[in-house]
């Protein structure tokens, strides 16, 4: 039993081996091709349902929280090693379990029913073997069982779904089941995965606690959103990131679809279904290319202001080129662009860039949509748009327009006209890193190569739409330091012309595709862009320094709030009120959110730029309030910064004394980062410097 119970598996995979091998045999006896779908039926269909029994097995266990027998029965014969895991349900019965209740169903029609026995007794004896070395109770394996059983046939009858999806327009088919795996992986990511909250995440989320109109730095979009799913959902990693799987899933769907309305009068008199394949086929191959470079994949899990502003730009597009080229929805649909666009400014202000872009667009095309300009249909969109853009105005209005002075600084405006090649050329470097060199340069040669060739609205529609982007944050960074994903949505239009240009070849028209080497450039930048993104989702496998390793900075929270966490109880040992502090936004936010409480983080200004704890009552107004309930109060702090230095003459001057104590963030042996816990007794005053750049 003990055996059964760690390798067990190894007779199921041997099993499956053979099962495929007879069948392979059998099929070339009767000089049969093999049938590509009995190999998904019998391998991969039972290892998703496998991974997905897995997981959600493994989630159920944090919920109900059920200590293994091992752990709290005496007398209990163990014979295997007993873990601080939960116990129900059985993640051992509902792992093979559902990996032998999916492989038989698919069987059943290929086989006779002894066949069917081996996987299934296999099942039934790991199962068991839980009970019989002690490490799980009976009900736990029942459980486990039940829940494979609806794993099982979930899976079945969502892949059943699928083959009738597939036969009415199958690149739909693909498109929308190959989201839903996507999708299923990056909550499973995001649940099981390496990286904790990046500090812009912590930050929104901490915005999110104090509901306002909007916020120093951002719009609050991403900060309703956030104070939405963390009410329905608690306030967990999954409730913050989930709205990123839906919203980059939702862009797909939509460049599918805006792909399949651009070429739709491609089709001339061919026959419909030909018309629908080629267009869905362009529209497939952009949507999933859009999953897999690492630029947009990195926000499928990471929910940050840039998730929702890319979909409403999609969103944007489909509904200016249906209302514009395809003079479709009336009014109603202008109405809805205004919406969207206003939305999008929430979200991220370079939205304000699809103003520019469509402007260019209409001005440089045919006398029918220049005449658009013309009628009321585009200004009742920007009135809209702006209307509800305006909580922003107002807030700003109310606080003296901070926004856009730290928009100002943080575009170096009063730094004026300044050459700086090193910006443009790292600038240059971080598109050929989240792009990918080949795909990036291909993407600007089919944008500007339709545009010349076609000379219709459909290729108008993806330059004007994407150069304008490009062009203006390639001469921004000649002056200043421009992020990575900035240019982010200059990139959409020119995914559907790279797939328009490259991968379909229209009759009479021999684009670049038709070249031999063009052909493996694309398959082999196709291939990197998988490569790089999974590798960005796994980084510790390329063992990077931590210097040079750009995921490390969402690492270690973790461990870092239960180290604070420790050190709060200690304090509050000595008596009185705590407040915690840091000096930096990004060790504050984290600390909001990681330590357990949730507790009011503040951050003070000790020589650093404004940011949004500076729109908030600090450290000194929290003593203030405490002290006007209980003038005999003591106040004790707990102060966090990422130094090992001694304290900061400020900080040490606002309390009667200070203890240090140095923690390490840790990870496979290497240090990723040091923090220095301080805590002070006798809190009176921080003599913060008020910032005055921003």
């Amino acid at each position: 039993m003990p055996f059964i119970t760690s390798k067990g598996y190894i007779f199921l995979i041997i099993y499956t081996v053979l099962i495929l091998a007879v069948k392979i045999r059998r099929d070339s006896e009767m000089h049969v091709t093999f049938d590509v779908r009995a190999f998904i039926e019998i391998l991969l269909i039972p290892l998703l349902t496998f991974i997905v029994a897995d997981w959600l097995s493994n989630t159920m266990k944090i919920f109900i929280e059920r200590v293994r027998p091992c752990n709290v029965l005496k007398g209990v014969n163990l014979l295997a090693g007993c873990t601080a895991s939960f116990s129900f349900p059985s993640g051992h019965a509902a792992n093979s379990c559902s990996y032998a209740i999916s492989l038989v169903y698919f069987l059943s029609s290929h086989f006779r029913k002894r066949w069917l026995l081996p996987p299934l007794i296999t099942a039934a004896l790991i199962s068991f073997s839980r009970v019989y070395v002690g490490v799980h109770y009976p009900s736990d394996v029942a459980g486990g069982g039940v829940f494979a059983l609806i794993i099982s046939f979930a899976v079945i009858l969502l892949y059943r779904a699928s083959r009738n999806s597939h036969k009415k327009s199958p690149y739909e088919a693909i498109l929308y089941y190959s989201l839903l795996v996507i999708s299923i992986f990056r909550v499973y990511y995001i649940t099981a995965g390496p990286l904790d909250l990046s500090a812009d995440e912590a930050l929104y989320w901490d915005c999110s606690r104090r509901p306002e109109l909007s916020y120093y730095s951002k719009g609050p979009f991403v900060m309703y959103v956030m104070y939405v799913f963390t009410h329905v959902l608690g306030v967990n990693v999954l409730a913050l990131r989930l709205p990123a799987v839906l919203f980059t899933a939702l862009s797909s769907i939509y460049i599918f679809k805006l792909a399949r309305l651009i070429y739709g009068q491609e089709s001339g008199n061919n026959c419909e279904q030909k018309f629908y394949e080629k267009n869905d086929f362009i529209g497939l191959s952009s949507a999933l290319i859009f999953q897999f470079l690492p630029l947009y994949a990195t926000y499928g899990v990471v929910f940050t202001i840039d998730p929702p502003f890319v979909f409403f730009w999609i969103i944007s597009l489909y509904l200016t080129y249906k209302g514009a080229v395809e003079g479709q929805g009336g009014y109603i649909l202008w109405i809805l662009l205004g919406f969207c666009v206003g939305l999008g400014l929430l979200s991220k202000y370079t939205m304000a860039l699809f103003y520019g872009c469509a402007l260019l667009f209409f001005v440089f095309s045919d006398t029918k949509l220049r005449n658009i300009l013309k009628t009321v249909k585009p200004y009742i969109a920007l009135i809209i748009s702006l209307a509800v853009f305006s909580p922003v105005i107002i807030w700003n209005w109310q606080h003296n327009w901070v926004t856009l002075r730290h928009t100002a600084g943080h575009a170096h405006v009063a730094d004026g006209l300044i050459i700086s090649p090193v910006k443009f050329f790292e600038f240059i470097g971080s598109q050929l890193g989240v792009v990918t060199p080949v795909i990036l340069v291909l993407m600007i040669i089919a944008v500007i190569r339709l545009y010349k060739v076609q000379r219709g609205n459909e290729s108008g529609f993806l330059f004007w739409f994407s150069a304008p982007v490009l062009v203006f944050f390639l001469i921004k960074s000649i002056q200043g330091k421009v992020q990575a994903n900035w240019p982010m949505t200059g990139y959409i239009t020119a995914l559907i012309a790279f797939s328009r240009y490259y991968l379909y070849k229209a009759q009479g028209q021999p684009f670049m595709m038709e070249f031999k080497h063009t052909r493996r450039s694309v398959k082999a930048a196709l291939i990197v862009a998988v490569v790089v993104t999974a590798l960005s989702h796994y980084p510790q496998v390329l063992r990077l320094p931590v210097d040079i390793d750009p995921t490390a900075r969402l690492r270690g929270w973790r461990q870092l709030g239960p180290e604070v966490a420790t050190a709060y109880r200690e304090l509050k040992k000595a008596g009185g009120e705590i407040l915690v502090f840091s000096d930096k936004y990004q060790v504050a936010a984290e600390l909001a959110f990681y330590v357990k409480g949730n507790p009011v983080v503040y951050c003070v200004a000790l020589g650093r730029r404004m940011n949004e704890y500076d729109m908030w009552p600090g450290i000194n107004d929290a003593a203030a309030k405490l002290r006007a309930l209980n003038g005999k109060v003591r106040i004790n702090i707990l102060f966090v910064t990422d130094t090992s230095g001694t304290i900061h003459p400020v900080v040490a001057q606002s309390s009667d004394n200070c203890e240090q104590a140095l923690f390490n963030v840790t990870e496979r042996g290497q240090i990723l980062r040091t923090y220095s816990i301080f805590k002070c007794y006798g809190f009176r005053e921080v003599k913060d410097m008020r910032p005055d750049n921003f």
